[in-house]
Protein backbone atom coordinates (compact mmCIF):
# COMPACT_ATOMS: atom_id res chain seq x y z
CA UNK A 1 0.00 0.00 0.00
CA UNK A 2 1.17 3.16 -1.10
CA UNK A 3 1.95 5.75 1.85
CA UNK A 4 2.22 9.37 1.68
CA UNK A 5 5.96 10.39 2.12
CA UNK A 6 6.89 13.83 2.27
CA UNK A 7 4.15 15.89 -0.67
CA UNK A 8 1.18 16.85 0.48
CA UNK A 9 -1.56 14.90 -0.99
CA UNK A 10 -3.73 17.82 -2.82
CA UNK A 11 -0.57 19.86 -3.97
CA UNK A 12 -1.43 21.45 -7.31
CA UNK A 13 0.78 21.74 -10.20
CA UNK A 14 1.14 25.30 -10.59
CA UNK A 15 1.91 25.08 -6.61
CA UNK A 16 4.90 22.75 -7.49
CA UNK A 17 5.85 24.92 -10.95
CA UNK A 18 6.44 28.57 -8.71
CA UNK A 19 8.88 27.00 -6.70
CA UNK A 20 12.69 28.80 -6.79
CA UNK A 21 15.42 27.09 -8.94
CA UNK A 22 18.91 27.40 -8.06
CA UNK A 23 20.90 28.05 -10.76
CA UNK A 24 24.12 25.84 -12.04
CA UNK A 25 27.01 26.64 -14.45
CA UNK A 26 27.21 24.23 -16.99
CA UNK A 27 30.53 25.41 -17.47
CA UNK A 28 31.64 22.95 -14.94
CA UNK A 29 30.52 19.85 -16.94
CA UNK A 30 31.96 21.34 -20.35
CA UNK A 31 34.86 18.61 -20.60
CA UNK A 32 31.83 16.08 -20.78
CA UNK A 33 29.48 17.61 -23.30
CA UNK A 34 30.21 15.91 -26.83
CA UNK A 35 27.42 17.62 -28.68
CA UNK A 36 23.50 18.93 -28.73
CA UNK A 37 20.55 17.45 -29.86
CA UNK A 38 17.34 19.53 -30.53
CA UNK A 39 13.99 18.57 -28.45
CA UNK A 40 10.63 20.75 -29.17
CA UNK A 41 12.34 24.20 -28.50
CA UNK A 42 15.44 22.51 -26.10
CA UNK A 43 18.71 22.29 -27.06
CA UNK A 44 20.03 19.10 -25.09
CA UNK A 45 23.73 18.54 -24.36
CA UNK A 46 25.34 15.25 -24.98
CA UNK A 47 27.03 13.57 -22.22
CA UNK A 48 30.43 11.37 -22.70
CA UNK A 49 30.64 7.70 -21.20
CA UNK A 50 34.15 8.16 -20.96
CA UNK A 51 35.99 9.37 -17.17
CA UNK A 52 38.49 11.96 -18.09
CA UNK A 53 41.82 13.22 -15.82
CA UNK A 54 39.57 15.73 -14.30
CA UNK A 55 36.58 13.36 -13.30
CA UNK A 56 39.00 11.10 -11.64
CA UNK A 57 41.00 13.97 -10.10
CA UNK A 58 37.43 15.28 -8.95
CA UNK A 59 36.45 12.04 -7.78
CA UNK A 60 39.42 11.43 -5.60
CA UNK A 61 39.34 14.91 -3.82
CA UNK A 62 36.11 14.36 -3.25
CA UNK A 63 36.56 10.71 -1.37
CA UNK A 64 38.92 12.58 0.62
CA UNK A 65 36.97 15.29 1.41
CA UNK A 66 37.80 17.83 -0.59
CA UNK A 67 35.11 20.45 -2.31
CA UNK A 68 32.77 17.06 -1.07
CA UNK A 69 29.96 20.02 -0.59
CA UNK A 70 29.42 21.34 -4.02
CA UNK A 71 30.62 18.18 -6.06
CA UNK A 72 27.39 18.70 -8.17
CA UNK A 73 26.01 18.23 -11.61
CA UNK A 74 23.30 21.12 -13.21
CA UNK A 75 19.83 19.72 -13.12
CA UNK A 76 17.91 19.03 -16.41
CA UNK A 77 17.79 17.18 -19.23
CA UNK A 78 20.83 14.94 -20.76
CA UNK A 79 21.42 12.53 -23.65
CA UNK A 80 23.98 9.42 -23.48
CA UNK A 81 24.44 7.74 -26.95
CA UNK A 82 21.99 7.72 -29.89
CA UNK A 83 18.41 9.73 -30.21
CA UNK A 84 15.67 7.47 -30.66
CA UNK A 85 12.11 7.57 -29.81
CA UNK A 86 12.24 4.55 -27.36
CA UNK A 87 14.99 5.90 -25.10
CA UNK A 88 14.33 5.04 -21.25
CA UNK A 89 13.90 8.20 -18.90
CA UNK A 90 16.42 7.70 -16.34
CA UNK A 91 15.96 9.89 -12.72
CA UNK A 92 19.03 10.59 -11.00
CA UNK A 93 20.92 12.97 -8.08
CA UNK A 94 22.78 15.88 -9.28
CA UNK A 95 25.95 14.57 -7.44
CA UNK A 96 28.65 14.50 -9.67
CA UNK A 97 30.12 10.93 -8.14
CA UNK A 98 26.64 9.64 -8.47
CA UNK A 99 26.77 10.65 -11.94
CA UNK A 100 29.68 9.37 -13.01
CA UNK A 101 29.04 6.04 -11.73
CA UNK A 102 26.30 6.30 -13.49
CA UNK A 103 27.01 7.18 -16.93
CA UNK A 104 30.03 4.97 -17.16
CA UNK A 105 27.58 1.87 -16.23
CA UNK A 106 25.26 2.91 -19.09
CA UNK A 107 26.09 0.62 -22.26
CA UNK A 108 23.23 0.43 -24.21
CA UNK A 109 22.45 2.34 -27.25
CA UNK A 110 20.80 5.89 -25.87
CA UNK A 111 19.20 7.07 -22.24
CA UNK A 112 17.82 9.98 -21.74
CA UNK A 113 19.04 11.03 -18.34
CA UNK A 114 16.74 13.68 -16.24
CA UNK A 115 18.94 15.05 -13.45
CA UNK A 116 16.64 16.22 -10.06
CA UNK A 117 18.24 19.53 -8.41
CA UNK A 118 19.70 17.77 -4.45
CA UNK A 119 21.96 20.14 -3.86
CA UNK A 120 25.09 18.09 -4.93
CA UNK A 121 23.51 15.26 -2.75
CA UNK A 122 22.96 11.58 -3.49
CA UNK A 123 20.22 9.59 -4.02
CA UNK A 124 19.94 8.07 -0.46
CA UNK A 125 20.86 10.80 1.31
CA UNK A 126 18.72 13.64 -0.49
CA UNK A 127 15.57 11.24 -0.69
CA UNK A 128 16.26 11.34 3.34
CA UNK A 129 16.40 15.22 3.51
CA UNK A 130 13.31 15.36 0.85
CA UNK A 131 15.37 17.17 -1.79
CA UNK A 132 15.09 13.38 -4.38
CA UNK A 133 11.48 13.75 -3.46
CA UNK A 134 8.06 14.27 -5.45
CA UNK A 135 7.45 17.58 -5.96
CA UNK A 136 10.74 17.67 -7.64
CA UNK A 137 10.65 15.16 -9.83
CA UNK A 138 7.14 16.88 -10.62
CA UNK A 139 8.67 20.21 -10.89
CA UNK A 140 11.58 18.62 -13.90
CA UNK A 141 9.47 16.17 -15.58
CA UNK A 142 6.82 19.15 -16.40
CA UNK A 143 9.36 21.88 -17.01
CA UNK A 144 11.20 19.21 -19.58
CA UNK A 145 7.94 18.83 -21.26
CA UNK A 146 9.04 14.95 -20.93
CA UNK A 147 5.48 13.20 -21.59
CA UNK A 148 4.95 15.36 -24.82
CA UNK A 149 8.00 16.04 -26.10
CA UNK A 150 9.68 12.12 -25.43
CA UNK A 151 6.18 10.15 -25.42
CA UNK A 152 7.01 7.96 -22.64
CA UNK A 153 5.01 6.71 -20.31
CA UNK A 154 7.31 6.19 -17.47
CA UNK A 155 10.78 6.82 -16.04
CA UNK A 156 13.00 5.00 -14.16
CA UNK A 157 13.96 5.76 -10.72
CA UNK A 158 16.77 4.47 -8.28
CA UNK A 159 15.02 2.03 -5.73
CA UNK A 160 16.78 4.14 -2.89
CA UNK A 161 15.26 7.02 -3.61
CA UNK A 162 11.83 5.62 -3.49
CA UNK A 163 11.32 7.25 0.51
CA UNK A 164 9.94 10.38 -0.68
CA UNK A 165 8.34 9.53 -3.57
CA UNK A 166 4.61 9.45 -3.98
CA UNK A 167 3.78 7.83 -7.57
CA UNK A 168 0.29 8.48 -7.24
CA UNK A 169 0.42 12.25 -7.23
CA UNK A 170 3.57 11.77 -10.07
CA UNK A 171 0.91 10.34 -12.36
CA UNK A 172 -1.75 12.23 -11.62
CA UNK A 173 0.11 15.73 -12.30
CA UNK A 174 2.73 14.54 -15.10
CA UNK A 175 0.38 11.66 -16.63
CA UNK A 176 3.58 9.37 -16.19
CA UNK A 177 4.27 6.54 -13.94
CA UNK A 178 7.37 5.70 -11.76
CA UNK A 179 8.81 2.64 -12.24
CA UNK A 180 12.27 1.88 -9.78
CA UNK A 181 15.11 0.21 -11.22
CA UNK A 182 18.06 -1.61 -9.79
CA UNK A 183 20.04 -0.94 -6.77
CA UNK A 184 22.61 -0.56 -8.27
CA UNK A 185 23.34 1.36 -11.77
CA UNK A 186 25.96 -1.54 -13.41
CA UNK A 187 22.62 -3.71 -13.41
CA UNK A 188 20.25 -1.03 -14.89
CA UNK A 189 20.59 -2.39 -18.68
CA UNK A 190 20.06 -5.67 -17.79
CA UNK A 191 16.56 -4.38 -15.94
CA UNK A 192 15.35 -2.42 -18.99
CA UNK A 193 16.66 -5.17 -21.61
CA UNK A 194 14.42 -7.47 -19.57
CA UNK A 195 11.24 -5.57 -20.01
CA UNK A 196 11.79 -3.66 -16.98
CA UNK A 197 11.54 -6.09 -14.48
CA UNK A 198 14.76 -6.49 -12.10
CA UNK A 199 16.20 -9.67 -10.22
CA UNK A 200 16.03 -10.52 -7.04
CA UNK A 201 19.92 -10.01 -6.70
CA UNK A 202 19.36 -6.54 -8.48
CA UNK A 203 16.92 -5.61 -5.47
CA UNK A 204 19.04 -6.71 -2.91
CA UNK A 205 20.94 -4.53 -0.97
CA UNK A 206 24.88 -5.46 -0.36
CA UNK A 207 27.10 -3.55 1.70
CA UNK A 208 30.36 -5.51 1.44
CA UNK A 209 34.16 -4.61 2.74
CA UNK A 210 35.23 -2.95 -0.29
CA UNK A 211 31.83 -0.34 -0.35
CA UNK A 212 32.49 0.31 3.25
CA UNK A 213 36.32 0.81 2.54
CA UNK A 214 35.41 3.91 0.24
CA UNK A 215 34.47 5.72 3.24
CA UNK A 216 37.41 5.55 5.14
CA UNK A 217 39.13 8.16 3.56
CA UNK A 218 36.90 11.01 4.00
CA UNK A 219 36.01 10.02 7.71
CA UNK A 220 39.96 9.99 8.48
CA UNK A 221 40.00 13.27 6.83
CA UNK A 222 37.23 15.05 8.56
CA UNK A 223 38.64 13.05 11.80
CA UNK A 224 41.95 14.98 11.44
CA UNK A 225 40.69 18.60 12.20
CA UNK A 226 40.75 18.06 15.41
CA UNK A 227 44.38 17.07 15.97
CA UNK A 228 45.32 20.82 16.49
CA UNK A 229 42.99 20.96 19.15
CA UNK A 230 43.72 17.91 20.84
CA UNK A 231 47.89 18.81 20.40
CA UNK A 232 47.17 21.96 21.91
CA UNK A 233 45.09 21.16 24.56
CA UNK A 234 48.35 18.76 25.45
CA UNK A 235 50.71 21.62 25.39
CA UNK A 236 48.28 23.02 28.19
CA UNK A 237 47.79 20.20 29.92
CA UNK A 238 51.56 19.59 30.39
CA UNK A 239 51.63 23.53 31.70
CA UNK A 240 49.04 22.61 34.43
CA UNK A 241 50.62 19.01 35.34
CA UNK A 242 54.33 19.85 35.47
CA UNK A 243 54.15 23.62 36.52
CA UNK A 244 55.79 24.87 32.68
CA UNK A 245 55.59 23.54 29.04
CA UNK A 246 57.76 21.13 27.76
CA UNK A 247 59.29 20.94 24.50
CA UNK A 248 56.64 20.37 21.85
CA UNK A 249 57.54 17.00 20.57
CA UNK A 250 56.40 15.70 24.37
CA UNK A 251 52.79 16.72 23.60
CA UNK A 252 52.84 15.11 20.30
CA UNK A 253 53.85 12.04 21.56
CA UNK A 254 50.46 12.60 23.61
CA UNK A 255 48.54 13.13 20.77
CA UNK A 256 49.54 9.90 18.84
CA UNK A 257 47.34 8.05 20.79
CA UNK A 258 44.11 10.33 19.70
CA UNK A 259 45.28 9.52 15.95
CA UNK A 260 45.27 6.05 16.67
CA UNK A 261 41.95 6.32 17.84
CA UNK A 262 40.99 8.43 15.33
CA UNK A 263 42.23 5.47 12.91
CA UNK A 264 40.15 2.80 14.91
CA UNK A 265 37.04 4.48 14.50
CA UNK A 266 36.99 5.87 10.84
CA UNK A 267 39.13 2.81 9.32
CA UNK A 268 39.04 0.26 11.49
CA UNK A 269 35.23 0.09 12.48
CA UNK A 270 33.70 0.57 9.11
CA UNK A 271 36.07 -3.18 7.88
CA UNK A 272 34.79 -5.04 11.25
CA UNK A 273 31.40 -3.77 10.95
CA UNK A 274 29.31 -6.99 10.92
CA UNK A 275 31.92 -8.76 13.24
CA UNK A 276 31.16 -6.13 16.53
CA UNK A 277 28.79 -7.42 18.97
CA UNK A 278 25.59 -5.09 19.49
CA UNK A 279 23.31 -2.83 17.80
CA UNK A 280 24.07 0.83 18.34
CA UNK A 281 27.36 1.64 16.87
CA UNK A 282 28.65 3.98 19.32
CA UNK A 283 28.86 0.72 21.68
CA UNK A 284 30.18 -1.40 18.81
CA UNK A 285 33.04 1.47 18.59
CA UNK A 286 33.81 1.57 21.79
CA UNK A 287 34.25 -2.40 22.30
CA UNK A 288 36.47 -2.00 19.28
CA UNK A 289 38.20 0.97 21.03
CA UNK A 290 39.34 -0.73 24.42
CA UNK A 291 42.12 -2.96 22.25
CA UNK A 292 43.86 0.27 20.94
CA UNK A 293 43.34 1.84 24.52
CA UNK A 294 44.85 -1.10 26.08
CA UNK A 295 47.73 -0.74 23.53
CA UNK A 296 48.47 2.90 24.27
CA UNK A 297 48.82 1.74 28.03
CA UNK A 298 50.97 -0.72 27.63
CA UNK A 299 52.85 1.38 25.90
CA UNK A 300 52.30 4.78 28.18
CA UNK A 301 55.90 5.50 28.74
CA UNK A 302 56.38 5.71 25.03
CA UNK A 303 53.28 8.58 25.07
CA UNK A 304 54.21 9.81 27.38
CA UNK A 305 51.71 9.33 29.74
CA UNK A 306 52.84 9.16 32.71
CA UNK A 307 51.86 6.51 35.48
CA UNK A 308 48.83 8.29 37.45
CA UNK A 309 46.39 5.73 37.62
CA UNK A 310 43.58 8.08 37.34
CA UNK A 311 44.72 9.66 34.89
CA UNK A 312 44.84 7.18 32.94
CA UNK A 313 41.21 6.22 33.46
CA UNK A 314 40.27 9.76 32.44
CA UNK A 315 42.20 9.04 29.37
CA UNK A 316 40.59 5.89 28.78
CA UNK A 317 37.25 7.07 29.01
CA UNK A 318 37.99 10.05 26.71
CA UNK A 319 39.37 7.63 24.09
CA UNK A 320 36.54 5.22 24.27
CA UNK A 321 34.02 8.09 23.65
CA UNK A 322 36.20 9.95 21.15
CA UNK A 323 35.99 6.16 19.22
CA UNK A 324 32.23 5.70 19.97
CA UNK A 325 31.78 9.27 18.34
CA UNK A 326 33.44 8.47 15.25
CA UNK A 327 31.69 5.51 14.72
CA UNK A 328 28.16 6.68 15.59
CA UNK A 329 29.23 8.85 12.50
CA UNK A 330 28.33 5.88 10.05
CA UNK A 331 24.88 5.41 11.14
CA UNK A 332 24.23 7.31 7.95
CA UNK A 333 26.42 5.85 5.80
CA UNK A 334 25.32 2.41 6.05
CA UNK A 335 22.72 -0.13 5.42
CA UNK A 336 22.58 -1.34 8.79
CA UNK A 337 20.52 1.66 10.16
CA UNK A 338 17.18 3.07 9.98
CA UNK A 339 16.14 6.79 10.53
CA UNK A 340 13.94 6.11 13.64
CA UNK A 341 17.25 3.71 15.75
CA UNK A 342 19.21 6.63 14.48
CA UNK A 343 17.54 8.82 16.42
CA UNK A 344 17.37 6.62 18.97
CA UNK A 345 21.08 6.05 19.83
CA UNK A 346 22.09 9.89 18.66
CA UNK A 347 19.76 10.85 22.00
CA UNK A 348 21.49 8.04 23.90
CA UNK A 349 24.79 9.09 22.92
CA UNK A 350 24.46 12.16 23.85
CA UNK A 351 23.63 11.44 27.51
CA UNK A 352 26.40 8.93 27.89
CA UNK A 353 28.64 11.75 26.30
CA UNK A 354 27.36 13.88 29.15
CA UNK A 355 28.07 11.25 31.69
CA UNK A 356 31.44 10.09 30.59
CA UNK A 357 32.79 13.57 29.80
CA UNK A 358 32.17 14.15 32.96
CA UNK A 359 33.08 11.25 34.78
CA UNK A 360 36.69 11.83 32.93
CA UNK A 361 37.52 15.10 34.05
CA UNK A 362 36.68 15.13 37.45
CA UNK A 363 39.25 12.00 36.93
CA UNK A 364 41.23 14.64 35.60
CA UNK A 365 40.62 16.88 38.13
CA UNK A 366 40.80 14.39 41.14
CA UNK A 367 44.45 13.11 39.88
CA UNK A 368 45.92 16.75 40.87
CA UNK A 369 44.97 16.42 44.37
CA UNK A 370 45.28 12.89 45.43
Amino acid sequence: METYSGCKPDIQLSEIMQRPETTYDLKRIEHLIEGYVALGSFKIPIISRKMNLKDYLGSLMVRFGIHRVDYHFPPGLYLIGEQRDDLPVIVSCNYKLTLDALRTSLKGTGYWLLILDTKGVNVWCAAGKGTFGTEELVFQLTKWCIKELLKVKSVILPQLGASRMTPSIVQKLTGLKVEYGPVRAVDLDEFINNNHVASEASRTVMFPWKERLVLTPVEFMMSLRYLLPIYLFMIFWNYINFGFVLEFAQPMLQTMPWLLMMFTGAVLFPLTLPLLPTKPFSTKGMILGLPMVIIVFANSEWFALGSNLLQWLSWSMAYLLYVGYLALNFTGSTTFTCLSGVGYEVGHYKKMMMVGGAASVGLMVLSFFL
